[in-house]
């Protein structure tokens, strides 16, 4: 190459634009001289079929990158960058005047033209808003670290790989392409970020290279202010034109923003002698082009490809010369592949993209991540490894495949097959670890094909074979549907495994459950028994990982027979708890039990400090900790019912952009969605993110429950048929009795509420949902029946069983048979329940207070509208038109 070449370059900008057909074209606006340009279209399929067109292994073309190649791995582009600083600096030059775009760019042409130019806008910007080269890299570091390559990247990595490109320049600062083939590559191309480094690289190379033509945010010499960019560094340079004379070019993401690039190819477009295979410019649809870029494409040898984008693009070249397999390697179970499918699941410039191959590969790839999400769910408890002869607490290859394989028929809901390859690998499996796992997935096949049965059977089968794995035992308890077979089998665990702190807390948590429709007369008893097992865990586990402090805060803030014991007692754990720290979950636990008892309207200076606190632990808290800091202090705003500050924390977690993506943050913004704001079709949306997120049965059941307030069993119908195969029998019930709720179809609704009660036993809840139905149904006699054998049962306790003595005297009143008003007082002064208490004013005509206290639930949360509707009680047109009343009232403010 003769060295005058490279000097000759200086001058292109001067005598590029010579050619008449160039001057015209520079007039048109894009569209126009798109159409003026017509006969240099070229398509995807062409592309493809030019790299295909290799001699051996040998690449045709390098490719030039630019920054709208990162715009969907989340790095902001360059003109929403301009955007951002030309408000700022007008702002800075026009205090009090409004920002208006037009208005901005005209002021800054005519008033600052020495240093604004608005063709070079992004260059002479950042040179205004930072001075020095470090506080430049030092804005580029901030913008791109810690940013993740999007699918596109691993769409290229596989092309490298396969020779169709071997050499990358790019104008972009940010390390996107060497941390895509450290992520999703074994090749390790040579990067040149520097141009001192660029003139070792030999053409004939074989191994790939990464060539920054602007340098690195690593360095300081990065090239992006209007001086910086008018020319290239001299290395830099001559390999640009090294391998123009042996290769063609394809760029994409790059609008010919800088003379840099720009003058170079202008100049070697004139010579035969270089992009000899051609240069194929992608060109996004819709976006403008440059005056630089028009003129380029006039040139011979210049084509252009309208695409939709980067991601599209690679994914398109990948399909085409590859295959169909995914550009990632996810059959190995670790965190990092995991996290990559996540990144990509939940890419919204993804999950928007008209591009057929990246919407089945994501399809693909979200199969892959509920798979490996179900393998966790469907993992069994484990004991710690032990160093001799013990168990061994992993799989080789070959039986993590065979997990695989069944947790993926399991998915697919293909119980039969999957049972049968379990007991077949039972039947030849040796090892320990091995023989646990598959009698796990034994045990959920059978508990989710409905076959309790057999599941517990298994389940003995193991602790015969191991009686002294406390794991086994609590696998059973779990199976075991009535509260006591479940307390049966924990007391004898509780004598067995005496010195585990696990059983007595999963003694505490079925206690606990039950204690709210225990009759009176037994509460006292159930209350020390509860108190007891406390005592006992905390003493074999004291500290602040036993979960019993929480459970513990809980109860005795709510079930503490008066407020003067529920003070005491609290007072005295937070005492007990304070040497966890001040801002430890157990000690921050009973400092909001003991603020909730106050029962205060607006906030105490006790609850002022918990909040204060809340906010220091969050400062201070390490990477590990900090979400754990957060949602408690989320869900404690709620458990007080301090709105206020549960949208200012939710607020604060939308901007913590370690926060607002996860199904965590959207299912706590879809609660607030409805509760606060009323708005289940909001909060329906948010809901169905976090699932698509994060497939739990919580989720879904919850996402079910916002569609039921809707009416739209359609919805639900879906939302069954998508998740259906992941859910317990059980749970997919309780979703077809929010669908035919939904539907009005009382009589199905019930006959799957009586389904669900045969799995899980008649306990309160369902007698109460059942006798409901029956009032729906206006089977008066069978709701009185039903509801006065369980009455009877507990005394007639209003504390306990106030709900279904509501639906007993309701049956009563619709059957023109009175009530016993005197029952319904009591209920109306002194019940616990608002909800007891308005349906009990109602009842007595006392409407007025019925009203009032309904208006006061439906603002305090929102989603009491929605509950209240569906209310039988509510049913006939009286009731009807009375809570659209109160509706109305509510809604007004």
């Amino acid at each position: 190459m003769d060295v005058h070449e490279t000097d000759a370059i200086d001058n292109v900008a001067d005598t590029s634009a010579d050619s008449p057909k160039v001057e015209h074209n520079l007039a048109l606006q894009s569209l126009d001289a798109l159409k003026q340009l017509a006969g240099k279209r070229r398509s995807y399929e062409d592309l493809s079929r030019f790299l295909k067109s290799r001699l051996g292994e040998v690449a045709n073309y390098t490719l030039l990158l630019g920054a709208g190649c990162s715009v969907s791995s989340n790095v902001r582009s360059a003109n929403a960058l301009v955007e951002i600083w030309r408000r700022e600096i007008f702002t800075r030059l026009c205090p009090g005047i409004e920002y208006l775009r037009e208005e901005a760019i005209d002021f800054l042409t005519k008033k600052h033209g020495v240093w604004y130019n608005p063709a070079k806008e992004y260059s002479s910007l950042f040179e205004k808003n930072f001075d020095l080269p470090r506080q430049r890299r030092m804005f580029v570091e901030q913008e791109v670290s810690n940013k993740a390559p999007n699918l596109g990247y691993a769409y290229l990595t596989r092309l490298v790989e396969n020779h169709f490109i071997n050499t990358i320049f790019t104008t972009n600062f940010d390390d996107l392409l060497n941390e895509a083939f450290f992520r999703f590559s074994d090749t390790r191309p040579l990067v040149c970020a520097h141009d001192s480094a660029v003139s070792s690289i030999a053409v004939t190379s074989k191994r790939p290279k990464i060539i920054k033509l602007h340098g690195d945010y690593l360095f300081d010499d990065i090239k992006a202010t209007v001086r910086e960019t008018e020319s290239l560094e001299e290395n830099s340079r001559r390999k640009l034109i090294e391998f123009g004379r042996e290769f063609g070019m394809i760029v994409v993401g790059y609008g010919g923003g800088d003379r840099s690039v720009m003058d170079v190819l202008q100049y070697l477009l004139r010579s035969e002698d270089y992009f000899k295979h051609g240069v194929y410019w992608c060109i996004r649809k819709g976006d403008p082009l440059s005056d630089d870029l028009l003129k380029l494409l006039w040139r011979d040898r210049v084509y252009f490809v309208e695409v939709d984008g980067f991601d599209e693009l690679m994914a398109q070249l990948y399909h085409d010369l590859i295959g169909k397999d995914l550009p990632i390697d996810t059959s190995s179970i670790t965190q990092k592949p995991q996290a990559i499918i996540d990144g990509f699941c939940e890419n919204e410039y993804l999950q928007t993209s008209a591009s057929a191959v990246i919407t089945n590969d994501l399809e693909r790839l979200r199969k892959q991540r509920d798979r490996e999400e179900l393998l966790t769910l469907f993992r069994t408890s484990k004991q710690n490894s032990r160093s001799e002869g013990g168990l061994d607490d992993s799989l080789s290859d070959a039986e993590l495949a065979t997990v695989l394989q069944v947790k993926e028929l399991i998915s697919a809901g293909e119980y039969g097959k999957a049972r049968v390859r379990v007991k077949s690998e039972l039947n030849i499996a040796k090892a320990a670890r091995f023989r646990e796992e598959l009698n796990g997935l034994l045990i959920v096949i059978e508990e989710y094909s409905g076959d309790i049965n057999s599941a517990v059977a298994v389940v003995d089968g193991m602790i015969q074979d191991d009686p002294n794995n406390v794991a086994n035992v609590m696998r059973k308890i779990s199976l075991t549907s009535s509260r006591e077979d479940s307390l049966r089998l924990l007391d004898k665990a509780v004598e067995y495994f005496s010195e585990d702190f696990v059983v007595f807390n999963k003694r505490i948590d079925v206690n606990v459950e039950a204690y709210e429709s225990t009759p009176e007369v037994e509460r006292e008893r159930l209350y020390n028994k509860i108190s007891s097992d406390f005592l006992r865990s905390i003493e074999l586990e004291p500290g602040p990982r036993n979960y019993s402090w929480s459970t513990m805060a809980s109860f005795y803030g709510d079930k503490n027979p008066t407020f003067d014991e529920a003070k005491v007692r609290l007072d005295s754990l937070i005492e007990q708890t304070a040497s966890f720290g001040k801002t430890s979950l157990p000690h921050m636990s009973f400092r909001q039990a003991r603020i909730k008892i106050e029962e205060s309207d607006s906030p105490t200076a006790l609850e002022e400090t918990f909040w204060k606190d809340i906010d220091g632990a969050i400062k201070r808290a390490s990477k590990a900790d900090h979400a754990d800091m957060v949602w408690f202090g989320v869900e404690a705003a709620k458990d007080l019912w301090r709105l206020d500050t549960l949208a200012r924390r939710v607020g604060e977690a939308e901007r913590d952009t370690s926060l607002s993506s996860t199904p965590e943050f959207l299912r706590y913004k879809g609660d607030l969605q409805i509760k606060l704001h009323g708005d289940a079709v909001g909060a329906a949306k948010l809901f169905s993110e976090a699932l698509a997120k994060s497939r739990r049965a919580s989720r879904i059941l919850e996402l079910a429950k916002c569609y039921g307030f809707l009416s739209d069993s359609k919805a639900i119908s879906a939302l069954l048929e998508a998740h259906g195969n992941v859910l317990k029998p059980a749970d997919r019930l309780r979703i077809e009795v929010e669908k035919y709720e939904a539907e009005k179809d009382y009589e199905r609704c019930l006959a799957k509420v009586r389904e669900l009660s045969d799995i899980i036993g008649r306990d309160y809840d369902q007698i109460i949902a059942e006798t409901h139905l029956l009032l729906l149904l206006r089977r008066y006699s069978d709701v009185m029946a039903m509801a006065k054998k369980s009455l009877d049962n507990a005394n007639w306790s209003k504390a306990s069983h106030g709900p279904l003595i509501i639906n007993y005297e309701l049956a009563a009143l619709r059957q023109n048979q009175g009530h016993n008003k005197q029952r319904l007082g009591e209920l109306a002064e002194y019940h616990r329940s608002p909800e007891v208490r308005i349906c009990a004013y109602y009842m007595l005509r006392n409407e007025s207070r019925a009203r009032s206290l309904m208006t006061e639930q439906i603002k305090r949360d929102r989603e009491n509208g929605f509950r209240f509707g569906r209310w039988a009680i509510f049913s006939d047109d009286h009731g009807r038109s009375l809570f659209t009343g109160v509706l109305r009232t509510a809604g007004g403010d």
